[in-house]
Formats: structure tokens, C-alpha cells, sequence
């Protein structure tokens, strides 16, 4: 969403306006965006539907460097 915004003695907001569609989940435990430091980009996590592989973590895989 965008605002416009008018600073002063009156401060004013405009009625907000949407910028583009995305599929973010309203799940506030991890970053599903940034920003860049001039407010021109924004990169996004966005899960691609279909492609749902499962993460293995090995734990101790120092020790399969052994063999």
C-alpha cells in the first residue's frame, strides 16, 4: 500500500493505494519481504505452488567426512 502525506502544522494521508498483488501469508514469524534502502524495490519470498520438496538437516555430518 501507498499513502501520500502532506507534513506540517495540518499533517495530512491520503486514501491508501494498493501497489501490486502478491501471495503473502499473514504469518508475522519470519521476514517474507525486504525493502530496498530508497523504497523503489522490494524483494519477496513467495512459495511457488506445486513445488512443496521437504528440507532434510543433517545433524553431526562432520563425522561422515570420515569414511
Amino acid at each position: 500500500m501507498s499513502v501520500g502525506f502532506k507534513g506540517g502544522a495540518q499533517p495530512e494521508a491520503s486514501i491508501p493505494v494498493e501497489l501490486f498483488q502478491t501471495r503473502l501469508r499473514a504469518d508475522h514469524r519470519y521476514n517474507q519481504y525486504a525493502v530496498t534502502g530508497d523504497g523503489q524495490r522490494f524483494l519477496m519470498y513467495e512459495p511457488v505452488e506445486g513445488n512443496e520438496q521437504p528440507y532434510y538437516v543433517v545433524m553431526n555430518w562432520t563425522s561422515l567426512l570420515k569414511r
